[in-house]
C-alpha cells in the first residue's frame, strides 16, 4: 500500500515538473519556421511566404513569397510533404537587419527586407543539395558578403568548392578540393585570431575532416582529418581554441575543444552528447547544440534505407536534447524532444533548428523537427530561467 501512495507521488512530481517546464515556453507559433531575429520581430516563414512578427503586439506583417511553381506551393500546405520533399529553408544568414541569404528548392536566394524582394543568386549543381551553413567572412573583407560550399551525396566523389557571394551578388569560386578528397563541406567558421577559416568536411573518407584556410583561401591545409572524431558541423572559434561537436553516425559523440601549438593539435574532451550535432548558435554567453536522432549510412540496399526506423551507432537515444556550453565550458543539458515515429531517412531526422541573431535575445527560438508534438513549429521560451535558473 505504501509503495503504490509513493508512486503516485512521483507521478503526481513529475506531472508538476513538466507542467513548469510548460510554462517556460512562452509561445508557440503553430506552423511557422523561425529565420531570424530583426530588431524586436521576428522573421518568419511559412508556405511559401514571408512574415515580420511583432511578439508584444502579438501582430503579422506580410512582407513577400518564393515565385514557385504550383506544385511547390501545395506541398508548402502539408506539414508531412513538407518534409518529404525538403520544403521548409534549409539554411539562411543574417548579414544585417535588412540582408539575408538562405536556401530553398535547390537554390540560393538573396532577401532584402528593405525592398521587400527575394532574389534567386545561384542554382545548386547536380549531384549536390542545399549548403548546411553560410559564413560571414572577416572583418575588412571588402570583396564577399558571404562563403559557403558545396553539401550533398555527391556519389561519385566530384570536386567540391568553396564559393563566395560578393557585393554585386556574383557567385565565385575561391577554393576547390580534389575529386575524391571529399565527399562534401559541413561549415566554414572564420577564426579571427588567426585570421582564417576552419572548414569542417565530411563525412568517411580518409582525407575527410577539419582544416584551416588563410583569409583568402590561397592556403588550405588540413588539422584534424582521417578521424571520426574530426568529423563535424557545429564550431566556434573561442579565445581557448576551436571548440567543435562531433557528428559521428557510428561512433559515440563528444563535444572538443581543438588547440594548436608548435605544428601539434591536441583534443580535450568538454563533454558528452547523446547523438551527433548539426545544428548550434551563440546563444546568451555560450553556445547552443541541438542532437540529432539518425539512422545509419545507406547500405547497399539504399531503398529500404529509407524506410528504416533504427538508430544508427552513435545516437544513443530517441531523445533530440538542447545542450548548453557556457563560457567556462561547463556542458548542461536542459530541454529535450522525443523523435516522432516516422522513418528518419524519408521524413527527416529528429533535431531542432535556431534562427540567426539568438546570440543578442534573452527569448530563446527554436524550430524542432520530426519530434512528437512540436514538430514544425516556432517555440519562444524563457531561455535565462532555463539556463541560468533566474
Amino acid at each position: 500500500m505504501e509503495m503504490g501512495w509513493l508512486v503516485k507521488g512521483l507521478l503526481i512530481l513529475l506531472k508538476i515538473l513538466f507542467s513548469i517546464l510548460e510554462v517556460l515556453i512562452i509561445k508557440k507559433i503553430k506552423g511557422s519556421q523561425p529565420i531570424s531575429l530583426v530588431k524586436n520581430n521576428l522573421l518568419l516563414y511559412k508556405s511559401n511566404k514571408f512574415y515580420l512578427y511583432n511578439d508584444k503586439l502579438d501582430s503579422y506583417e506580410y512582407l513577400f513569397q518564393f515565385n514557385t511553381d504550383l506544385k511547390t506551393k501545395l506541398i508548402g500546405k502539408s506539414r508531412l510533404l513538407t518534409r518529404l520533399f525538403r520544403k521548409d529553408i534549409k539554411s539562411y544568414v543574417k548579414i544585417n537587419n535588412e540582408e539575408f541569404f538562405l536556401s530553398f528548392n535547390k537554390k540560393i536566394f538573396y532577401v532584402s527586407l528593405k525592398k521587400k524582394t527575394v532574389t534567386k543568386v545561384f542554382d545548386i549543381p547536380v549531384g549536390f543539395s542545399e549548403p548546411l551553413n553560410y559564413c560571414i567572412p572577416l572583418q575588412g573583407n571588402p570583396t564577399f558578403k558571404i562563403f559557403f560550399g558545396d553539401y550533398g551525396n555527391n556519389s561519385e566523389r566530384e570536386c567540391v568548392s568553396v564559393y563566395g557571394i560578393d557585393k554585386e551578388l556574383t557567385v565565385k569560386k575561391v577554393y576547390t578540393f580534389k575529386k575524391g578528397d571529399i565527399r562534401h563541406i559541413h561549415n566554414i567558421i572564420p577564426d579571427k585570431y588567426k585570421y582564417g577559416y576552419y572548414i569542417f568536411t565530411g563525412d568517411n573518407e580518409e582525407k575527410a575532416g577539419i582544416y584551416w584556410s588563410n583569409s583568402d583561401f590561397s592556403v588550405v591545409k588540413p588539422v584534424f582529418i582521417g578521424d571520426q572524431r574530426g568529423r563535424a558541423v557545429a564550431g566556434f572559434v573561442t579565445s581557448s581554441g576551436l571548440l567543435y561537436a562531433m557528428d559521428s553516425i557510428s561512433e559515440k559523440n563528444y563535444i572538443w575543444l581543438l588547440t594548436e601549438k608548435d605544428g601539434e593539435t591536441s583534443l580535450k574532451k568538454i563533454g558528452d552528447l547523446n547523438g551527433s550535432v548539426i545544428y548550434s548558435t551563440k546563444y546568451l554567453s555560450g553556445y547552443l547544440l541541438s542532437t540529432t536522432v539518425e539512422s545509419p549510412e545507406r547500405t547497399n540496399n539504399s531503398k529500404l534505407s529509407l524506410f528504416s526506423v533504427k538508430r544508427g551507432k552513435g545516437i544513443l537515444s530517441n531523445e533530440v536534447q538542447l545542450v548548453y556550453v557556457d563560457e567556462k565550458f561547463d556542458v548542461v543539458i536542459f530541454k529535450q524532444f522525443k523523435k516522432d515515429k516516422l522513418p528518419y531517412k524519408l521524413f527527416q531526422y529528429g533535431a531542432v533548428k535556431f534562427p540567426s541573431g539568438l546570440e543578442s535575445s534573452e527569448t530563446l527560438v527554436v524550430y524542432p523537427t520530426a519530434v512528437r508534438k512540436d514538430d514544425g513549429d516556432t517555440l519562444m521560451l524563457d531561455g535565462k530561467k532555463l539556463l541560468l535558473n533566474e
